[in-house]
């Protein structure tokens, strides 16, 4: 298997980040959009996110990456 393959997000995966942002929009919104309480649940809001799609991977992901896949 080639290191792309590895990092490729699955389909599985991208169904439960839209499954997340439908029940929390404030994840698909800008930084710059939410207030500094509303940073920080979206804060942990992602490290939640992001143990749920690390338990399914490969790929395995900090919290900050997989925020970086979903823009």
């Amino acid at each position: 298997m080639s290191s792309m393959t590895l990092r490729a997000t699955t389909r599985e995966q991208f169904r439960i980040v839209l499954r997340w942002v439908k029940e929390y929009p404030v994840l698909a919104r800008s930084d710059n959009e939410v207030e500094k309480d509303g940073r920080e649940l979206k804060t942990q809001l992602w490290k939640k996110l992001a143990i749920e799609l690390n338990e399914i991977g490969p790929p395995v992901r900090a919290w900050m990456a997989w925020k970086r896949v979903s823009e």
